[in-house]
């Protein structure tokens, strides 16, 4: 990973769009068109008229990094699979309230999430949460269709004795 050209033991995050040296969120300058500068750049810039953000305007969105160099962990992290995975949860859970009408696709979309999830849980961020919540998705899936199947069955049974019972005309 490459170095901000101002502090060492931070990492790059951008490049100067004139020079091209590598810059920190702490060495980070914009103008008013958006470009991305160092502060050389930046300063020259605002000498011929145009106005520029100092990375000061913006730091307080950025959290500050610990003294080892970790930042502090957002209350969900995850990459796509992990995604996946939280929507077959969260389709699992609104399937159970959704029994009538078209809202039968939600627990069978749910229980397709959760399988596709659950197939690719090792490429997550944290594999035993993308594992818990496809199993989550996929349960509550099965135990919402399963009524409705276990109702279709059984009119299917009822009007399949109607029509093999027959009525004899007069």
């Amino acid at each position: 990973m490459e170095a901000c050209i101002n502090h060492e033991d931070h990492a790059a995050i951008e490049h100067c769009e004139v020079c091209a040296v590598a810059l920190c969120d702490l060495c980070l300058w914009y103008d008013d068109e958006g470009r991305r500068l160092c502060e050389q750049h930046a300063r020259e810039y605002e000498k011929t008229g145009g106005s520029v953000q100092s990375p000061a305007l913006y730091a307080e969105g950025i959290q500050v990094r610990e003294a080892d160099g970790t930042r502090p962990r957002a209350p969900y992290e995850g990459n796509q699979t992990d995604l996946i995975a939280a929507a077959a949860g969260l389709l699992g859970a609104v399937s159970l309230l959704t029994w009538f009408g078209g809202g039968m696709c939600i627990p069978m979309g749910a229980g397709v999430l959760g399988l596709i999830a659950l197939t690719n849980k090792r490429k997550g961020l944290n594999p035993e949460r993308a594992r818990m919540l496809s199993l989550f998705g996929v349960g509550l899936s099965v135990v919402s269709v399963l009524p409705v199947l276990m109702f279709a069955c059984f009119f299917a049974f009822f009007v399949g004795l109607a029509i093999a019972g027959g009525t004899t005309g007069p």
